[in-house]
């Protein structure tokens, strides 16, 4: 008799999803899983502090009415939507990373919502498809990954054109200035590509006062305390095959606060290549510099690893040693053992 009662359920769950299945292609447009990402990492920094933490994870939904008009909504780690560095962190470990509407024409796509600022390279492409570890620079978070903003996107063959107005803050604007973030990429399947990105900003000092500690531990040499003007600009060359990829980035930007002008820069070469198999060895130079006044304000960091991947580069892990020097030396050289697994290969 139970086996009975658990057939008729089980009937009438099947019925009632496969009606709403149709009442909602019909007449609510289909809503359905679009693609996830996990990352668990393990991150040992000398002298002896280590942990494991979950970053660059998320789950994706899309809903579609037609060809045209389309959303996305995305839950995951708190990493991707982190606020830049000049306002306050909130205290959380997961967050909706993206949450937008695109409506498409043949000209050009607008983007409205929580979106991706498609800032310098590792900006522009999904966190999943980079080989190498995220840079140290772009680790500093000095631009926001995501935001609240309107974004104009257009895509020829291989050409994809972005310009984003945005708040700054991955969150409602508190400081009324707005951000400009622009990207012009030409990328093909196979040889050379560029990319060059653009961002102008402003802050004031009732959202970026609370961040001074961390401010100054960076070197920058701005006043968090008063308005403040972000002008920055980074080019990137990139060549991509099926067994080397290479890349080299610099960046250079002004903080601007009345007369007073403070210049940073960055900058790193990356390569990879495929070693046998599923092995591919990486290494990576990087150079940034905070404050171009002063000398002390210069890093290093010279990083080396392997990459084992599956076929089609859905499953990965990565162990990843970094040896970091500045001008007052001290021991906090970095091991990283990072696991990725993504579904890209569904879309």
């Amino acid at each position: 008799m139970s086996l009975v009662r658990v057939s008729l359920f089980l009937s009438s769950v099947f019925f009632v999803l496969n009606a709403f299945s149709f009442f909602e292609i019909e007449n609510m447009g289909q809503f359905r899983f679009v693609d996830y990402a996990l990352s668990p990492q393990m991150q040992f920094t000398q002298p002896n502090n280590g942990g494991f933490l979950i970053k660059e994870s998320w789950l994706g939904f899309e809903w579609k009415k037609e060809e045209s008009l389309f959303s996305q909504i995305k839950i995951g780690s708190y990493d991707l939507v982190k606020p830049a560095l000049w306002f306050e962190k909130r205290s959380t470990d997961f967050a909706i990373v993206e949450a937008w509407i695109e409506g498409r024409s043949s000209y050009v796509n607008l983007r409205a919502g929580l979106v991706p600022t498609l800032v310098g390279y590792e900006g522009t492409h999904p966190e999943w498809s980079l080989m190498l570890p995220q840079t140290k620079w772009f680790g500093f978070d000095i631009f926001p990954r995501r935001d609240f903003g309107l974004q104009f996107i257009s895509e020829r063959s291989d050409l994809m054109t972005a310009l984003t107005i945005h708040n700054g803050e991955s969150s409602t604007n508190a400081d009324g200035k707005m951000w400009a973030s622009g990207v012009w990429l030409y990328e093909p399947n196979d040889g050379w590509g560029g990319q060059l990105s653009a961002v102008v900003a402003a802050t004031t000092g009732l959202s970026t006062e609370a961040q001074a500690p961390a401010i100054s531990a960076l070197g920058f040499a701005m006043d968090p305390t008063l308005e403040n003007k972000l002008r920055y600009g980074q080019l990137a060359l990139f060549y991509k095959s099926k067994n080397v990829f290479a890349l080299l980035e610099s960046g250079r930007g002004d903080h601007l606060q009345g007369e007073n002008k403070f210049p940073f820069a960055s900058g790193h070469f990356d390569l990879s290549f495929h070693l046998t198999g599923d092995l591919s060895l990486m290494t990576r130079i990087e150079k940034n510099q905070t404050d171009l006044y002063t000398k002390g304000t210069i890093s290093e960091h010279r990083s080396v690893g392997f990459l084992a991947s599956d076929q089609y580069k859905l499953v990965s892990t990565s162990l990843w040693y970094t040896q970091n020097k500045e001008l007052v030396e001290t021991q906090n050289d970095e091991l990283q053992l990072i696991f990725k697994i993504h579904s890209s290969i569904l879309q």
